[in-house]
């Protein structure tokens, strides 16, 4: 007998036998054997091969494949044409099509295989026709079309889905919660997480005794049927989603089609008109259940031509990785994500996140091609020292600068000047060969310069600030990464016992705050943290972007620009908080939250808001909001903190005439110093002259070396200095009339109210 004719046997037997609880166990054998049976078929010995025949070994392109399976002339072929531009012989009899015909669409930025499959009649299940070729490609699908004419009844539905699970496929299911393992010995051992009602101990004994099973663990984690415990032993299902494709709805009534959309997972159309292929191919992508991932190289705009399109549940990091190439997971680092995967944009995630549709995506490779481009770098900076007219080396507390001159050079040729924040060096009569603003501040007494053998400056600086490291010496000069600056190669033996201790205790700290800088670090802009990457870094400290602490540890960090960290500010910053990680960070946000109100700190934190505020390039805060009033000037800013320092909250005890007279108490120096501290010495001589003046209330009115000008000048000559004494409004006026429209032209302009000195 052959393997067909038991099958048969089989079914006729099962039909026969009434179902009920004393027969189910009876039909439970029928059952297994039955799928025993049915094994055979699907895997049959010899040249019969189920997938095997001219026309039916079609290869695997695109994200996805999509088989058209159905009866014959029920408008597959005439589908498949419409929607994919793909010639498939169309006929008005059956069996037009022969063959397998593939076709490719394009929907979604993914590209997606269609198979026209040839026509399937009942009992292709059991060899007929070329019904198990059909069945055989359709199983390597990922969604089924099962398309039905909608003018015959829906019985040919039922029979197209017996059809396909008689073959191992499971339509629109999901494999059975069920834990099968077979073990060398200790009988069946069966467990169950929920109540089952369909099965019993009994029977799965039953049906394991007829497949030899006498020895396995099985847990049901889901109230599952005999059929589904059978599936989950044999081990070859396939379950596939599927659409019900309902054609030539063109020839039927609006109360007949709204009949139609009542059937689960269907769709109606129209092949020949091209009615409702919007619906079709968005159920297709909702069924597929793809996610569009987009690339994104450092430093340019996201791929959104090219998406990689993966299945939904494999669509990690990793899975993202090979699908563009197995190469790059032995070197990944990190990724950055934008997204609806991710809590913040961009996240950095490891491997193992899983991506959602049309998340955006960048690779961060590991640290060997970080380690190339860390070398690259060395030696572009090396290069770049190497390409100054001078050499210079540092320690915590120095810095000390080598400059070739000619052989023979004298010191009288040399021009020297080294102040608080710059340097110049150079010959006399010659550009100079170095000139410009230090990189920070100096200490300029003791700091010094000598001529080595006629043909080296050696200029020694002092620094002010002895636990940062200078990025240049010049701020005009190509920057180092003092980030790679190691404590081995700062000469620390240099140090005196207190300081080495304190820097080598230090030093750890500075690197783990440095290693949390590269969590944030901008992947376009190295060495700095954007608007999104503080963003970031709020959401993981847990407060929002207009919490205070942020603008304290901008404060902290001396933060030139708002909205921007650097490394070198994040790195200062958190030394003087004396932390090094988040951790640390989280715990000292409390005190954050309130130091900032203690009166010792709270002036010098509210004038660092007004430079951290005001736009880089600007001297003056522009108010976001229409007023007459266009900025604040630094002036205006501090004067408002003495008000309200100086003034109840209600205004009571407030002197209109009295704040009228303070208005008095400004003066304008405008030098030609560079030297600061020699022109605060000048103006501190002539302290008692400038009391004794105001408090003659004759304004304008400044007395120096004995010299009384007249009072409507209003001015004097100090040194290379000009001051003028009056209300603000007075000393702006002569800002206009005699710096700039008589076209006086001074270092600098300071304006300053000026505070009286008790006469002795």
């Amino acid at each position: 007998m052959s393997t067909v004719d038991k099958i048969k046997e089989i079914e006729a037997e099962m039909a026969r036998t009434q179902k009920n609880k004393a027969t189910s166990l009876h039909l439970g054998l029928l059952k297994a054997k039955l799928a025993k049976l049915r094994r055979e078929l699907l895997t049959p010995q010899g040249s019969g091969g189920g997938g095997s025949g001219v026309g039916f070994d079609v290869a695997k392109t695109g994200v996805a494949r999509v088989g058209f399976v159905g009866f014959p002339s029920v408008g597959k072929s005439t589908l498949m044409s419409k929607l994919t531009g793909t010639h498939s012989e169309v006929g008005a009899y059956e069996f037009t099509t022969l063959t397998t015909v593939p076709g490719v669409i394009q929907y979604k930025g993914a590209k997606i295989q269609m198979l026209d499959l040839p026509g399937i009649i009942e009992g292709a299940k059991d060899g007929k026709g070329r019904g198990r070729q059909v069945i055989a490609v359709a199983r390597t699908c990922s969604l089924i079309f099962i398309t039905l004419d909608v003018l015959k009844p829906l019985t040919d539905k039922g029979v197209i889905e017996r059809e396909m699970e008689g073959f191992g496929i499971r339509l629109n299911k999901k494999p059975p919660n069920i834990i099968f393992r077979k073990k060398e010995k200790g009988g069946i051992n069966m467990t169950n997480t929920v109540p089952l009602t369909h099965i019993d101990q009994d029977e799965v004994k039953a049906v394991l005794s007829e497949y030899r099973i006498h020895n396995a663990d099985v847990s049901f984690k889901c109230d599952a049927t005999i059929d589904e415990l059978i599936d989950v032993i044999e081990g070859n299902r396939i379950y596939i989603p599927c659409i019900y494709v309902l054609n030539k709805i063109d020839q039927i009534s609006i109360q007949e089609l709204d009949l139609v959309y009542k059937i689960p997972y269907a769709c109606p159309i129209s092949a020949h008109h091209e009615w409702n292929f919007d619906e079709l191919l968005d159920m297709m992508w909702q069924r597929l259940d793809l996610a569009r991932i987009y690339t994104k190289p450092k430093g340019q705009l996201p791929d959104y031509e090219q998406p990689v399109v993966l299945k939904r549940d494999s669509a990690t990091v990793e899975d993202f990785c090979n699908s563009i190439h197995k190469a790059i997971l032995p070197q990944f680092r990190y990724a950055l994500v934008w997204g609806s995967s991710v809590k913040h944009n961009p996240q950095k995630v490891g491997k193992e996140h899983v991506l959602q549709d049309e998340d955006v995506v960048q690779i961060v490779k590991n640290d060997v091609e970080k380690a190339e481009q860390d070398k690259a770098q060395r030696e572009k900076e090396a290069a770049e020292q190497a390409a100054l007219p001078y050499q210079w080396k540092q320690t915590l507390q120095d810095v000390d600068v080598s400059i070739p001159v000619p052989k023979g050079t004298r010191a009288k040729d040399l021009v020297v000047s080294i102040k608080r924040k710059a340097l110049k060096v150079g010959l006399k009569a010659q550009e100079p060969i170095i000139d410009g603003e230090l990189c920070k501040d100096v200490q300029v007494d003791d700091s010094t310069w000598t001529l080595e053998d006629q043909s080296t400056v050696l200029v020694h600086l002092e620094k002010v600030n002895q636990m940062t490291w200078w990025e240049n010496v010049i701020t005009t000069a190509p920057k180092i990464d003092t980030s790679k600056i190691q404590p081995e190669n700062s000469n620390l033996s240099d140090l005196d016992t207190e300081t080495r201790s304190m820097v080598e205790k230090m030093m750890p700290k500075v690197e783990a705050a440095s290693s949390l800088f590269d969590e944030y670090e901008d992947p376009d802009t190295p060495n700095t943290m954007g608007p999104e990457q503080i963003q970031r870094f709020a959401s993981d400290l847990g407060v929002d972007l207009d919490n205070i602490v942020l603008i304290v540890l901008a404060f902290y960090m001396n933060a030139s620009t708002l909205g921007y960290f650097t490394r070198e500010e994040w790195v200062d910053g958190f030394k003087r908080l004396g932390i090094s990680n988040m951790n640390e960070l989280k715990k000292k946000k409390a005190s954050l939250e309130k130091e900032w109100k203690e009166p010792s700190l709270f002036r010098e934190f509210y004038k660092f808001c007004f430079g951290y505020a005001k736009d880089k390039d600007q001297k003056n805060l522009r108010l976001e909001e229409r007023h007459p009033v266009k900025v604040i000037t630094r002036d205006q800013w501090q004067n408002f903190l003495e008000f309200c320092q100086t003034v109840s909250e209600d205004l009571s005890g407030h002197d209109e005439s009295s704040a009228s007279s303070e208005k008095k108490q400004y003066l304008l120096i405008a030098h030609d110093y560079t030297d600061e501290d020699a022109l605060n010495r000048r103006l501190a001589v002539r302290q008692e002259h400038l009391a004794k003046a105001a408090e003659g209330k004759k304004d304008g009115l400044i007395i120096s070396g004995g010299v009384m000008f007249d009072s409507h000048a209003n001015q004097k000559m100090v040194g290379s200095s000009m001051i003028f004494y009056g209300t603000e409004e007075e000393v702006r006026e002569r800002i206009y009339n005699d710096v700039y429209v008589k076209g006086k032209v001074w270092e600098k302009i300071d304006i300053i109210p000026y505070k009286l000195a008790p006469l002795p």
